[in-house]
């Protein structure tokens, strides 16, 4: 089998299994899948199905690559921006790696299509904060290196907000787009 029936044939099989979502938000009250839920599983399809997944950080670009260790020039590469996260009581190392374990979490939803909460689109219409909070730089930033100075995209995030430039997006705004934005 080429890649890519090998990783729908693992996408399919990790589906039949009962994966357990351990993670909880409880500020926006859902429950999400930690990598431990499903990681230990996905390598063991990987390697019943002769695939192997590869994850790389630069400074703008996670990365994992999934091959087909049958034939290795047979290569899917899976992306997203990095993005810098500052949590509280937390020093850069923490920070690093809490980035380092969002991306390979996201990496590999994406390329397996495990669904996740939609987390704008629960929101409860009547929550929505009454002063609009300035959407920060590094959310911004994500926003524009995913548009990567695409005329067509960045004109439909433009008129969709109606705004005239992507800094003036506010943070449910940019948080909207930038979940729409890595759908597509």
């Amino acid at each position: 089998m080429n890649v890519y029936k090998k990783l729908q044939d693992v996408s399919v099989k990790l589906q039949e299994t009962t994966i357990k979502k351990s993670g909880k938000n409880k500020f926006a009250g859902f429950s999400y899948f930690e990598l431990g839920d499903f990681l230990p599983i996905v390598n063991k399809l990987f390697k019943d199905n002769g695939l192997n997944g590869f994850v790389k950080f630069d400074k703008e670009l996670a990365t994992l690559l999934i091959t087909n260790t049958d034939k290795i020039d047979e290569q899917i590469l899976v992306t997203s921006p990095m993005v810098e996260i500052s949590m509280k009581g937390a020093n850069a190392i923490q920070n690093l790696g809490a980035v380092e374990t969002y991306q390979r979490r996201y990496l590999y939803l994406a390329a397996l299509g495990i669904v996740e909460n939609d987390v704008v689109d629960s929101r409860p219409m009547d929550k929505k904060p009454k002063v609009k909070e300035q959407a920060n730089a590094m959310t911004l930033n994500s926003i524009k290196e995913v548009l990567n100075n695409d005329l067509t995209r960045t004109k439909a995030v433009l008129g969709y907000y109606k705004i005239k430039n992507v800094d003036d997006l506010d943070l449910m705004q940019a948080e909207d787009c930038l979940v729409m934005l890595r759908k597509k």
